[in-house]
């Protein structure tokens, strides 16, 4: 049953288009994002665009994204309030971004040991095509105390350089709480 539920959270994460009325950067400063179980800051270029904090109980999703019509960096934070085998997350995420009809030749490697920021975590990296723009990115998944994240950072691999700022800035200021 966990399982369905990580599959139906992680399918409607990937899928959700609609921009929550709930995304806002909080007031402290312009890039500051705080939520009930993370928080991190981001270049003052980047925008939250998605912000589910109800799609089932103790789940929350948040997409962040590199402003601009030609930017392609993207962040979501998927935390899930229980404990959830991390492999598990990323492949149902694997799965998913596999099957998005949008993308022309998907690969992901195969699940490492990892870290992303100071916590210890696993990973796989991806790659893909899409309208012929070849895109890289990377899926962690960790847990804390009684919590799990999965994070995805992906782009297009022309920005790589653009969007190196921001994924290190979200990844080196993210706690969890």
């Amino acid at each position: 049953m966990k399982k369905l539920l990580v599959l139906f959270i992680t399918l409607s994460s990937l899928t959700a288009c609609k921009q929550s009325t709930s995304s806002k950067v909080d007031a402290k400063t312009d890039n500051s994002v705080d939520r009930n179980s993370f928080a991190f800051s981001c270049p003052a270029d980047w925008k939250v665009t998605d912000d589910e904090g109800s799609i089932a109980d103790g789940y929350h999703y948040l997409a962040v994204e590199k402003k601009g019509f030609d930017s392609s960096g993207l962040v979501t934070i998927s935390s899930f309030n229980d404990i959830v085998e991390l492999d598990d997350i990323i492949n149902i995420n694997i799965e998913e971004l596999f099957s998005n009809s949008l993308f022309d030749n998907f690969n992901a490697n195969p699940i490492t040991d990892s870290s992303f920021n100071t916590m210890t975590s696993r990973s796989s990296t991806f790659n893909f095509s899409a309208l012929g723009v070849k895109h890289e990115g990377t899926i962690y998944a960790f847990s804390s105390e009684d919590k799990t994240y999965a994070i995805i950072l992906q782009g297009a691999v022309e920005d790589k350089a653009s969007n190196q700022e921001g994924f290190e800035k979200i990844e080196n200021s993210f706690s969890t709480k």
